[in-house]
């Protein structure tokens, strides 16, 4: 439960306009609306008659979009990881250098 300290903004005749929160108050309501229209989304996804669509036919689509490389069929765990890979979600992770060198994990992990 967000205990809140409210406050007015009034206009001339004392009706509330607007309320001020603290942003940790703001940023925690936006936090559960986000949470509650995902929960919205998938009941509503689970209560519709639709079919799931086979990951095959995601990608053609996917290819119609965007051309996306790839080697097989099969869709298997390293096909995933290349597909991942090829679009660049997960090029952020490059940027930083390692906390631990290899011979640290060597150490850690023999």
């Amino acid at each position: 439960m967000i205990t809140t300290k409210e406050q007015f903004v009034i206009d001339e005749s004392g009706k509330r306009t607007a309320v001020l929160l603290e942003i940790t108050q703001y940023e925690k309501l936006l936090e559960a609306q986000e949470e509650l229209e995902e929960l919205r989304a998938f009941d509503e996804a689970k209560a519709s008659d639709d079919q799931a669509i086979p990951f095959s036919q995601l990608i053609e689509i996917a290819q119609k979009v965007e051309p996306i490389e790839i080697e097989e069929n099969d869709f298997d765990e390293v096909d995933l990881m290349r597909l991942a890979e090829s679009g660049g979600e997960f090029d952020f992770l490059n940027d930083d250098e390692d906390i631990y060198s290899v011979e640290d994990l060597k150490v850690r992990y023999r």
